[in-house]
């Protein structure tokens, strides 16, 4: 007997539930799905367009993309047909290709694309421009205040209309040609940014999704000496754009002079003077002074010779001063973590100690570290920088939501100089080697001698660092500490000019608190007052001085 199925009403409700179930699946793994929120753009060819997510874009699925073209008073859809492709270099951008009669982007014109997602009526809006305008930048961190960055969101070619990267940290000697505010030409050396082309003018997706959007339309230049008055960039050859055409530089964009190095240990030729005098004495000088000049950059580190002296001649009651001389070498290079530590600039180097008179001869190789956390270092460079790009966000958001209007981006000289500025920084550090000769040293009066034996230099050089800038006047406060691993002879005078030999270990530390008015502008002039006490190398000899003078830094 035939079996014969009899609904009794349960059957259908179970294939209606299940059904439902499936239906709400599929939303929850739309609604999970990522989508692109555009921010920002970059032409990577005329066919080739990659736009940056506000999120990652792992696992992204677009099941549109239209591209518009906008007119005065039109919008017109094209019918170039667009795939979307992942950068292996990036997981925040997307690579969209263009195919068809219209899949060609034209330079000075302007587009909306549009994304559709598999989320219900999920639309994305973004507004291309591909003008070809170059706009120059300056960075904030402070130990690259002659570094400036020409940005553009069409990419840059230097070999017909084939698609060029920025390498990190990688530049090569260049020349700028510029002028002044009176149109006189200057030209100006540098290193700029050593580009890397792709093999054709009509690379494939592969190629395209290898390269770094990141790095594209940037072009970094490295002024060896910051320019004293404002410059105006004529241009960058052989750099031009990849439709083929000149770069048109913005013509607001300015190489501004930067304010002074806010400490010594940021310049690179810093002239501390000061002079004093008593009843019944002897003037007396303090000098305290370095040259640095930047000399090159390999592999990401900047070299720089170092000459430095913090001295004094003769004596006031109740006053002595540091006696150190340095020669040596270092080189720098600045890591960017973009956590809580913001930056951190690793300085190995070489340094020859010695004192005023040349009685000490010390061979060392030194390491220093320091850390700078983030909100711990805004001072009024950055703060005014900060300030300034600000304004150009906001001014070119405003173009972008309404580009018929009238929006005129700020100048960096248009912008006051913040009130307040601040920074506190930390440094580890290491100093070893030893004194190479045995020397004598001699009494400051009278004829006693004595011989200084030859020791080991094992130091461990933790130091605290704060600046505090208030309109034209600046707190500049260091406390550096040594931890001696090892004794290290030196030679005490007394009071009646005998001499005698006092082995060193342990802690010595000194601090100082420096002062400045700074007269001009930018700061490179100055009245200053500073303040130290403490021991340091070599000779170890108490330090306690209250100096006034002229400062000059660059």
């Amino acid at each position: 007997m035939p079996y014969t199925f009899r609904s009794n009403g349960c059957a259908p409700s179970i294939l209606m539930f299940f059904l439902l179930g499936a239906a709400f699946v599929n939303v929850l793994e739309a609604q999970s799905s990522p989508t692109c929120s555009p921010k920002n753009f970059m032409v990577m060819g005329q066919s080739a367009l990659a736009v940056f997510c506000a999120g990652d874009t792992t696992g992204l699925i677009v099941t549109g993309v239209s591209l518009y073209s906008l007119g005065d008073t039109s919008i017109t859809p094209l019918s170039a047909t667009i795939t979307v492709s992942h950068f292996t270099t990036s997981n925040r951008w997307i690579l969209l290709t263009l195919a068809g009669t219209e899949g060609i982007l034209k330079p000075k014109q302007k587009y909306r694309l549009a994304l559709n997602y598999n989320v219900a009526s999920k639309q994305e809006v973004l507004d291309i421009d591909t003008s070809e305008t170059v706009a120059i930048a300056t960075p904030i961190i402070k130990s690259q205040a002659n570094v400036y960055r020409a940005t553009a969101h069409v990419g840059f070619s230097v070999d017909g209309r084939k698609l060029a990267s920025a390498r990190v940290n990688e530049h090569e000697p260049c020349e700028i040609q510029m002028q002044d505010d009176t149109k006189k030409p200057v030209s100006v050396t540098g290193q700029c940014s050593v580009l890397d082309s792709l093999p054709s003018e009509s690379p494939t997706v592969a190629e395209l999704s290898g390269v770094d959007p990141d790095r594209v339309g940037l072009y970094v230049i490295e002024l060896d000496e910051d320019p004293r008055p404002s410059l105006i960039p004529r241009g960058f050859p052989p750099l031009q754009t990849v439709f083929g055409n000149p770069l048109k530089i913005d013509p607001k964009s300015r190489f501004s002079p930067q304010k002074a190095p806010a400490t010594k240990d940021a310049s690179q030729y810093y002239i501390n003077f000061n002079y004093a005098a008593g009843v019944g004495t002897v003037p007396a000088w303090v000098l305290d002074g370095k040259i640095a000049p930047q000399s090159g950059i390999y592999h990401g580190f900047s070299f720089s010779p170092v000459a430095a002296a913090n001295v004094g001649n003769n004596k006031l009651k109740g006053q002595t001063y540091t006696d150190t001389v340095n020669f040596g070498a270092t080189a720098q290079k600045i890591f960017q973590p973009k956590h809580a530590v913001q930056e951190l600039l690793f300085v190995p180097g070489a340094t020859y100690e010695t004192d005023k008179k040349f009685d000490r001869d010390n061979l060392m190789g030194t390491v220093d570290l320091r850390y700078n956390f983030a909100g711990l270092y805004k001072t009024q460079s950055v703060g005014t920088l900060q300030k300034f790009y600000s304004l150009v966000l906001a001014a070119r958001k405003k173009k972008l939501e309404d580009p018929s209007a009238q929006v005129n981006e700020p100048l960096l000289d248009d912008i006051k100089t913040v009130l307040v500025g601040y920074a506190l920084d930390f440094h580890t550090g290491l100093e070893a080697g030893g004194a190479l000769l045995d020397t004598t040293i001699s009494a400051s009066s009278g004829k006693a001698k004595l011989v200084l034996p030859t020791y080991s230099i094992v130091r461990a050089v933790p130091q605290v660092h704060g600046l505090l800038e208030i309109w034209k006047f600046s707190i500049d406060a260091t406390m550096t500490g040594r931890y001696l691993f090892t004794a290290e002879n030196t030679v005490v005078e007394t009071a009646s000019h005998s001499l005698f030999l006092q082995q060193v270990q342990g802690w010595k530390g000194i601090g100082s608190v420096t002062g400045i008015y700074n007269w001009d502008p930018q700061g490179h002039f100055g009245i200053t007052i500073a303040y130290k006490d403490g021991f340091a190398p070599p000779t170890y000899q108490r330090v306690n001085a209250v100096q006034v003078g002229l400062v000059l830094k660059y």
